[in-house]
Formats: C-alpha cells, sequence, structure tokens
C-alpha cells in the first residue's frame, strides 16, 4: 500500500497524509485491487459476472 499510494510524496501533516490514504482506500484499494473473497477478482470484475 505504501509504494502504490504515497510513495514519493512530501506531507506536510498529519492531517494531510491521512486524508491521502483515506482518498486512497475509498477510491483506490477497494475498488480495483482483486479480493480473495470474490475470487480473485476486483468488485467491478465480480459485479458484472454476478449480474
Amino acid at each position: 500500500m505504501k509504494t502504490e499510494s504515497f510513495k514519493g510524496f512530501n506531507f506536510e501533516s498529519v492531517e494531510e497524509l491521512r486524508t491521502n490514504l483515506a482518498w486512497y482506500l475509498d477510491r483506490s484499494y477497494n475498488f480495483k485491487r482483486r479480493h480473495g473473497s470474490l475470487g480473485f477478482k476486483n468488485p467491478d470484475e465480480y459485479e458484472r459476472i454476478a449480474v
């Protein structure tokens, strides 16, 4: 997660880091990464085949 979300960034405060991390978890990590509980598909792929 460290290398995908904020490697190379210099944050001015802990709050700025938290904001960036929350965005990454809400918009990328939870939606694009493959999940073992979904048969190692990302949520978008899983929903397409489940419908």
